[in-house]
Order: C-alpha cells, then sequence, then structure tokens
C-alpha cells in the first residue's frame, strides 16, 4: 500500500470516528484509537516513516487534549 492510499484509509477512519463519536457520546480521541487498531490489524497496515513522526506528535496533543477534558470542579 503506498503512502497516498495510506492516507485515505486513515482519513476514512478518522472521519468515521468523528460521526460515532458524536452519535455515541464518546470522546473522539478514544473511539480514534479503538478503530486505529482495529483497522491496522485488519487490513495489515504497516507504518511509515512519515506516519511514526506524526504519531509522536498526535501522543502529545492527545496527552493535552486529554488533560483540557478534565473537569477539577
Amino acid at each position: 500500500m503506498d503512502a497516498i492510499q495510506l492516507a485515505a484509509a486513515l482519513a476514512a477512519v478518522v472521519l468515521v470516528a468523528s460521526v460515532v463519536s458524536v452519535e455515541a457520546g464518546v470522546t473522539v480521541a478514544l473511539v480514534e484509537l479503538t478503530l486505529g487498531v482495529v483497522v491496522g490489524n485488519v487490513f495489515h497496515l504497516h507504518s511509515q516513516g512519515w506516519l511514526d513522526f506524526v504519531a509522536s506528535f498526535a501522543s502529545i496533543v492527545l496527552t493535552f487534549l486529554a488533560g483540557m477534558e478534565v473537569d477539577p470542579g
């Protein structure tokens, strides 16, 4: 699978995760992680160099967003 097909598959997963999270009332990050694991294993997707970089950056952003959802009050 070349880079364009991989990017298209991941974009489709993000779109589906957004719709599912709104309908289910669950945080989008949890649905994206779950669908990412499922789709990666079902379609045997392998990571590429650019995707590893994006994933490293996204893990920092995900940690920040999880902290923003915490309501201390």
